[in-house]
């Protein structure tokens, strides 16, 4: 996601900054630096709501073993995908 967010801005940026639109060059910097801010904030609060709700499940009486194992299985992925791209 924050390569996206970098590949779909810089271009913006560098047709501003070719044209000498300083404004313009200046906004899509700001526009930039705000998306990640809030990227950044998206994931820390997914991450907390993923805490809190594995500590809630054994006080509701359900095994917390699926969401640990879908986490795990999640983060193999992402691992699998990180070793594919570096070979």
């Amino acid at each position: 996601a924050t390569k996206r967010i970098i590949a779909d801005s810089s271009t913006d940026l560098i047709l501003s900054t070719i044209s000498g639109d300083v404004t313009g060059a200046v906004a899509y910097g700001a526009k930039i630096a705000n998306d990640l801010a809030m990227l950044s904030r998206n994931r820390k609060d997914e991450e907390e709501a993923n805490r809190e709700g594995l500590k809630m499940l054994p006080t509701t009486g359900i095994d917390p073993a699926g969401m640990i194992s879908f986490f795990e299985s999640l983060q193999e992925k992402t691992r699998a995908k990180a070793r594919f791209r570096v070979i």
